[in-house]
């Protein structure tokens, strides 16, 4: 992965780079939807989108990273007809589920 020097969005978030800037934000929420929409017709599910996963290279431009938790179409295809998951196969940061 190449190197991304803006950091994170959550950090850039907390550096309160967003408030007030509509623009800002429209331009932001595109390229990570942009970017899902790769990932997912590369039939791939990333499963753990949040802020300290999206990250900023030093141009402002939108890179996804951490697919520790991703899994193929495939897969989720085949398991669609489980309602729910157990607590104990529950993946992911709580606060962001």
């Amino acid at each position: 992965m190449e190197y991304c020097g803006g950091g994170t969005l959550r950090k850039y978030i907390d550096d309160s780079h967003l408030l007030g800037n509509p623009r800002n934000i429209w331009k932001l929420f595109s390229e990570i939807l942009s970017g899902l929409d790769y990932v997912h017709r590369q039939g791939m599910i990333h499963r753990d989108i949040k802020p300290m996963n999206i990250l900023l290279d030093i141009e402002g431009h939108i890179k996804i990273g951490d697919f520790g938790l991703a899994t193929k179409d495939l897969l989720l295809k085949q398991t669609a007809a489980v309602p729910c998951a157990s607590e104990s196969q529950e993946q992911g940061v709580l606060y962001y589920l």
